[in-house]
């Protein structure tokens, strides 16, 4: 008899497990659409808004800049060059880069990097000129 109960609660917990996994299913299905495509950002399949865009930018200009060289990601004329949220997504993309804050050399002093990249407008500075245009943005290099 104890070999019944024990086959019962197996079934039953069996069903529960299936039941589960078929509503994970379900509500995965439901709200992500299954796609085999690999995404063109982390945030691709997310709520995307400003940073996708952004983020295929910083892929550019990583694309775009040799290694070992210093970078830094400046705000358009008007905003902040205190650029925190730029800075935040930017850290990170440039592997074998060196990325330094603007606010370290803008508006004038600090270390001047090598490149600066700005995205969505013309940067103005004399210290630095336009070297290529790029998918939502330019990049600059320092003038020495």
């Amino acid at each position: 008899m104890p070999r019944v109960t024990v086959g019962r609660t197996a079934a039953v917990l069996w069903l529960a497990f299936a039941a589960c996994l078929a509503a994970m299913v379900r509500e995965t299905l439901r709200f992500v659409p299954a796609t085999f495509t690999r995404p063109r950002t982390v945030v691709s399949n997310g709520n995307a808004g400003f940073n996708e865009p952004f983020l295929v930018f910083l892929s550019s200009v990583a694309d775009a800049i040799p290694s070992g060289s210093t970078i830094s990601v400046v705000a358009p004329p008007g905003r902040d060059p205190r650029n925190w949220p730029d800075y935040i997504l930017a850290v990170g993309q440039f592997p074998g880069r060196r990325l330094i804050f603007a606010g370290r050399f803008l508006p004038s002093g600090g270390d001047v990097p090598s490149f600066a990249a700005c995205f969505g407008a013309e940067f103005r500075d004399p210290r630095f000129r336009l070297v290529r245009r790029l998918p939502g943005g330019n990049l600059y290099a320092a003038v020495r």
